[in-house]
């Protein structure tokens, strides 16, 4: 389950930098949990043919992600302001109106970093 989340963050950031074969092979495989065999009808290719799409594809995705670090970058700012959002509590000195203030303020952040990052 875990790599089926990786590899669609992967593809949410670097997927249009794929061929269009390996982009379709690695949503159908990922995010619709297709067999090879199913992808193959799909796409019209050997089951060969969408393993290699697949390998190749997930390999670029990995090179991409070690050079650039954005699905990295991308989940620290998650973390932080998770982190930000559980620490704030009406009882630790702040109005119920400050923390409603604060957290749309991190609301508007994460919605200007999925901005940025065509999320």
């Amino acid at each position: 389950m875990e790599k089926n989340v990786t590899m669609a963050l992967l593809m949410d950031f670097y997927g249009e930098l794929l061929t269009p074969r390996q982009r379709d092979a690695l949503h159908m495989h990922y995010e619709e949990d297709m067999s090879l065999a199913e992808i193959a009808q799909g796409l019209d290719i050997t089951r060969q043919g969408v393993h290699d799409a697949l390998k190749r594809g997930e390999t670029a995705l990995g090179t991409y992600e070690a050079r650039l670090g954005l699905v990295s970058r991308y989940q620290k700012v998650q973390r932080a302001i998770q982190q930000a959002r559980d620490s704030i509590a009406p009882h630790g000195g702040m109005t119920q109106a400050q923390c409603r203030v604060l957290l749309e303020k991190l609301d508007d952040i994460a919605d200007i970093w999925e901005g940025a990052n065509g999320l």
